[in-house]
């Protein structure tokens, strides 16, 4: 076991449960197809607005029950803000940080202390000069497990990526741009990440020319830069792409929505890694009763499956429930009436969970003949027969990156996402039991003597009882605390079955949990850490 003595430091204790899991079954059967967390109370969550008429960023206590002509809790407004026509916003809610596209300042602007911001105040950081390249930014997506900033340079066509971006500051040059004719980037109004898959997803809102109406897809959405060619495209006729401006990504489902402003409607995209060309979306919000009037940013909250809408056209925001089934001309379950007036354009709610992948070169296998595979190899959790009598047990092994969470981070819940995309055999014949989840540390390399090393927790849960196919999950809350409370730079685990790793039937008995890679079963369905920070 090869173990990293790098320092990290510990976070505030008292953390407040804010959300609670309700996870069936102790780690549960089904795809994932219900959001396994619930809201315990409305208090601490809060709606940002920005509003590109007259310059304003409005704030909202209780965002999951806000509704109705009421007035914000706090404005920012004013010549010391910078504000000239602010755009797309974020939150990093570990640093209580708010960036904002100033559209029309050609610059980032980083307010600090978010959830007490208010009145007519500097920020506390600008991203802006020549050297940025920033011109007419529209929106942007913050990685807060690599401290990364992704912004849509509308004007120049292009993306930036920012590293660091907690502490950059001032005149300083992307550390990455993808830019160029073969990009096919066309006035770019929209950029989400799904770290879990590594992809980069890019809405096209210019009207004419290449790339005009299309959302974009590139692989390698940690290193993609220069004038690379998309992955996947999905745009013409069948699209209905009308002006698109914005969208939100469900990294559970694989989904995108897409503000279709210049049809007043919601588009909904399954699959969105995959699919591409001319391709219909699998649903859309739209007709009378949606009050959608030319609609901008989207914001879509995972713990609830609400999606939030910022209609510019009647000066308000849009909340429309179990936005994971809804469909076509459907009233929204709530609508908050902006004052003063802002036709707004960006908006995001707090308190909700941040989606982590698993490291590529410390997931695999260990077995227990002192053999290791990672970095793909299709690792198996079970035993393997080799002659009669004689098997080989192996165990799954899992590693996702704190490294970059910063100091003070509370976690108040987080659970595993593991796919079990493959059985081999009876498994799950009662002989070797359920597939449970040790939290270990096994460092920086995944060495053959992790199979039976010593344990952090063992048997922290049981993740499957059965062998339906499907993503299991499992609350891994305390395992959180215990990493960042001990300075570990990495959550890490490993799967086994809890009776016996083999069976000594003469048959293959194992199942398959997908990897980073997805290199056992192409089902695109990779390991998923939630979690939820206390801002």
């Amino acid at each position: 076991m090869s173990l990293n003595s790098s320092i990290r430091f510990p976070v505030l204790a008292g953390a407040i449960l804010f959300l609670s899991l309700v996870l069936s079954g102790c780690g549960g059967a089904g795809t994932g197809g219900a959001t396994p967390w619930s809201w315990s109370t409305g208090s601490e969550s809060q709606l940002y607005v920005s509003g590109s008429n007259g310059d304003w960023l409005l704030s909202y206590n209780n965002a999951i029950t806000v509704s109705g002509n009421v007035p914000p809790n706090r404005t920012v407004t004013g010549g010391n803000t910078l504000f000239n026509g602010p755009r797309g916003i974020a939150v990093d809610m570990a640093r209580h940080q708010l960036y904002v596209a100033n559209h029309g300042g050609n610059n980032i602007l980083v307010f600090n202390n978010v959830r007490t911001l208010t009145g007519n105040i500097a920020p506390g950081r600008t991203i802006a000069g020549a050297a940025t390249t920033l011109s007419g930014p529209s929106a942007l997506f913050f990685d807060i497990f690599s401290d990364r900033l992704y912004v849509a340079n509308t004007t120049d066509n292009s993306i930036l990526v920012f590293e660091n971006a907690s502490t950059t500051a001032g005149n300083v040059i992307p550390s990455r741009t993808l830019k160029g004719m073969t990009t096919t980037l066309n006035a770019p109004s929209g950029v989400f990440v799904d770290i879990t898959r590594n992809k980069l997803y890019v809405i096209n809102g210019g009207t004419i020319g290449t790339g005009a109406n299309s959302i974009l897809v590139f692989d390698n959405a940690a290193t993609v830069a220069g004038n690379t060619a998309p992955a996947h495209t999905i745009s013409g006729g069948s699209t209905t792409l009308n002006s698109p401006s914005g969208g939100a990504l469900d990294v559970f489902q694989d989904r995108l929505y897409v503000s279709n402003t210049g049809s007043d409607s919601i588009l909904v995209f399954n699959d969105i890694a995959t699919i591409s060309g001319n391709k219909a979306p699998d649903r859309a919000l739209t007709g009378v009763l949606t009050a959608l009037d030319q609609p901008r940013d989207l914001y879509f909250d995972l713990a609830g499956d609400r999606l939030y809408v910022a209609n510019a056209g009647t000066d308000s925001v849009l909340v429309f429930n179990n936005a994971g089934i809804i469909t076509g001309n459907v009233a929204p379950n709530r609508n908050v009436a902006l004052t003063p007036a802002t036709t707004p354009y960006g908006v995001f709610v707090d308190v909700t969970p941040v989606v982590a992948g698993s490291s590529a070169a410390l997931d695999g296998e260990a077995g227990s003949d002192g053999s290791t595979a990672s970095a793909g190899g299709a690792p198996r959790t079970g035993d393997v027969e080799e002659f009669p009598g004689i098997s080989t047990a192996y165990r799954q092994f899992y590693s996702f990156d704190l490294a970059k969470i910063p100091l003070g981070t509370i976690v108040t819940a987080a659970i595993l996402r593991f796919y079990q995309a493959s059985v081999s055999g009876l498994p799950y014949d009662g002989t070797m039991g359920s597939v449970v989840v040790d939290h270990v540390n096994y460092g920086t390399a995944l060495e053959g003597t992790d199979f039976a090393a010593a344990t952090l927790l063992g048997n922290a849960g049981t993740l499957s009882r059965d062998a339906n196919l499907g993503y299991k999950i499992l609350e891994v809350t305390g395992q959180m605390e215990s990493d960042l409370n001990n300075a570990r730079l990495r959550s890490q685990y490993r799967l086994r079955f809890s009776l016996s790793d083999a069976n000594l039937d003469d048959n293959d008995d194992y199942v398959q949990y997908t990897d980073f890679e997805d290199s056992c079963c192409g089902v695109n369905r990779p390991p998923q850490l939630a979690i939820v920070i206390k801002p």
